[in-house]
Order: structure tokens, then C-alpha cells, then sequence
């Protein structure tokens, strides 16, 4: 039996970022005395189960919060006592459990160390595929002989790494209360203590996850302003597939006479994926390209190298019907490229389009120039 408290993974100090921006102080409320009452539940728990939990936060800048180790479905499993530990971004840090506290597997076999710090293991992988296991189906039906919290057949439908063997029930729990509710509650109480110039020096200084906390921030108090939108372009040059959801988020969710400069912002300095994501944003709406992105698009034109861009910019403009002039013109420059593709591409957009005269001569003259087309 354990004679001390044990705590599993890594206790972290503040963070050079809180301090220089401060924001720490507006959580002090979350302590013993004034705890964030969580009221939520997990995959696979009884309705009946769910009740308010106290969430508190300690000097060392970390939220705590007291759950069950195991979401029971048969009534045979010793439910234990753990607190789960996060940090202010809402992501698991470690567990604990209290003096003569012992986890147990199958037969009530007790934890070895080794199963302790695989299970500190699993609840640190976000892309856990214990995320999207329905514990009802995970474990299929009770083997007949079964103890604490496994059924049987329960590694076939996730991998060894994913649970410590014989204690599935376990691992799939405090997984989903590590990366469930309370880290969203956790990013949100972070998110909602700093100020709007607070955000705006994230955004300008801190870390990829602290600049992502800033924006979901902003995208959730609608905040458009110049100066904002200004530093949430910051971001686009290395958008990353997390960045990329809540930038296009920030763009098209902007009243409409934002929407169109915000979006060309980003499009512009924006790295590829960014780019791509923007463009399938826009091809989602049924309706003709708007004059402004439609205006703006086109001048991009000139430097976009991939193929599937121009494809994609060239498609969104022949929604608008007539094509304008000056747009006409933009897509002619593509005809006298190198890269035969592009240069294709335009021939076929400017050919279903009715041109001026000196549009013509240049598409008749590239269609000659390529008798095959």
C-alpha cells in the first residue's frame, strides 16, 4: 500500500509569459475557499452520477480538481479517488492520489509502478484514440470471470499503448475527464482574465499555444477592431491546421463590411494551408463571389504559384457573371506563363467568358500557339 502521496507526471513552474503579462491574478478566485464549481460529465457515466465538482488553483499557477477513476458499467469496480492536475491553457499536467490510495486491474491486482506512470503516459496524448471510443462498445461483453474495470476483448479496438492492460475502464475515464470539460473551463477562465491589451502582447510575444488561447479568445468576444485584426494577421504567415480553424473562424465571422479585408489580410501573408482553407471557405458559399473578395482575389493571381490555387481563385471568379474587365485582364497574365497547367487553366476560364477584342486576339493566339487544347 502506497504510505505517502503519490503524484504522477511533472509539476511546472510559472511560466515566464504569466508573470510578464500578469493575467494570473484574475484566476485567484478558483482556491480552496472559492473553487469553480465544474458541473459536467464524461463518456459512458451514469446521468445519475453527475454532480458539481470543485475545481481550485494553487500557487504554482495549476487547476486540481477530484473525480473517480472509473465511470462503473457493471457494479463490480472499486472506484478510487484522483485529482488531475492542468495548467492554465487547460492542458493535463499530472495526477495525483492520496496516502494508502491504490489503483487496481483485473482481479484486483494492484498498480506496479510501471502501470502508474503508463497510465501519467496516456492521459499526456491529446490524440489519444481513447478520444473517440465509446466505452460501452470498447469493452464488448463481460468475460465471466472479470474484476475491477476490464472486459473482455478490450484491446482489440484500441492499440496496448492506449491503456495499461486490465485496466481499460481506467484509462478510458480519466482520459476524457483530463481532456474533457474542465480544460475547456480552465482555457475559457484564462482566456476571459486578460484584458484586451493583454491579448494583443500574446499575440505579439508569446508561445504558439498561448497566441492560439488569444485568438479563440477574441473570436469569442467578437473583438474586429483595426488594431486587432492587424495582430491576428500576425499569425497567418505559419497558420498551422490549429490556427487555421479559428483564423477563418475570425474572418468570416466578422460583421460583413470586415469580412472582406480581414479575409484578404490573411489570405495574403498567409501560409498554404491557410490559403487553401480560405479558398474552401469561400467556394462553400452557394452564392456568386462577393465584388470585393472577387476584386481582390484576382490581384492575387499574379503570384500565386500552386496550381490548385489559381484552379481554385479562377472557379470562385466565374461565379460572377459578367466577369469584369480589369479581372478578365488579370487572368490573361496567366496565359504567358512557364507552367503550362496555370496557363491552361486560364485559357479555359477566359474562353467561356465574353471578352473585349484585345482579349481575344490573346486567347486565339495561345490556342494556336497549343493547336491540341
Amino acid at each position: 500500500m502506497h504510505r505517502r502521496q503519490q503524484s504522477w507526471g511533472y509539476r511546472r513552474r510559472r511560466t515566464a509569459l504569466r508573470i510578464l503579462f500578469g493575467f494570473a491574478a484574475g484566476c485567484a478566485f478558483a482556491d480552496a475557499a472559492n473553487p469553480i464549481m465544474v458541473d459536467a460529465a464524461i463518456p459512458g457515466m451514469d446521468p445519475s452520477l453527475v454532480r458539481e465538482r470543485p475545481m481550485t488553483r494553487n500557487t504554482a499557477g495549476e487547476y486540481s480538481m477530484e473525480v473517480e477513476s472509473v465511470a462503473c458499467l457493471d457494479g463490480q469496480c472499486k472506484v478510487q479517488a484522483v485529482r488531475l492536475y492542468w495548467d492554465e491553457l487547460g492542458r493535463y499536467r499530472r495526477y495525483e492520489l492520496a496516502p494508502g490510495t491504490v489503483l487496481e486491474k483485473t482481479e484486483g491486482k494492484p498498480f506496479t509502478d510501471e502501470d502508474y506512470a503508463k497510465l501519467h503516459d496516456i492521459l499526456s496524448d491529446s490524440a489519444s484514440p481513447l478520444a473517440d471510443v465509446d466505452i460501452k462498445t470498447m469493452m464488448g461483453k463481460p468475460a465471466a470471470d472479470d474484476g475491477v474495470d476490464v472486459m473482455s476483448g478490450a484491446t482489440a479496438t484500441v492499440p496496448d499503448s492506449a491503456v495499461v492492460k486490465g485496466a481499460s475502464w481506467t484509462c478510458h475515464t480519466l482520459w476524457h475527464w483530463a481532456h474533457g470539460a474542465p480544460s475547456k473551463i480552465i482555457r475559457r477562465t484564462t482566456g476571459r482574465s486578460m484584458s484586451l491589451d493583454d491579448l494583443h502582447q500574446v499575440l505579439a510575444e508569446g508561445s504558439a499555444e498561448y497566441r492560439l488561447l488569444a485568438l479563440e479568445e477574441l473570436n469569442l468576444r467578437r473583438s474586429y477592431d483595426d488594431a486587432t485584426a492587424q495582430r491576428v494577421a500576425t499569425l497567418a504567415p505559419t497558420a498551422d491546421m490549429d490556427a487555421a480553424g479559428p483564423l477563418i473562424e475570425y474572418a468570416f465571422h466578422a460583421p460583413a463590411d470586415r469580412q472582406s479585408p480581414i479575409a484578404e489580410s490573411l489570405f495574403h501573408s498567409g501560409s498554404a494551408l491557410l490559403r487553401a482553407c480560405i479558398l474552401d471557405q469561400l467556394k462553400r458559399n452557394p452564392a456568386p463571389l462577393d465584388e470585393e473578395f472577387a476584386e481582390w482575389l484576382s490581384r492575387e493571381l499574379a503570384g500565386m504559384q500552386s496550381y490548385m490555387e489559381v484552379d481554385s481563385i479562377l472557379e470562385l471568379l466565374g461565379t460572377r457573371q459578367p466577369v469584369p474587365a480589369p479581372i478578365l485582364h488579370r487572368a490573361a497574365i496567366l496565359l504567358d506563363r512557364d507552367d503550362f497547367l496555370s496557363a491552361r487553366r486560364a485559357y479555359w476560364f477566359l474562353q467561356a467568358q465574353t471578352l473585349p477584342y484585345n482579349l481575344e486576339e490573346q486567347v486565339k493566339a495561345f490556342h494556336d500557339q497549343h493547336p491540341g487544347l
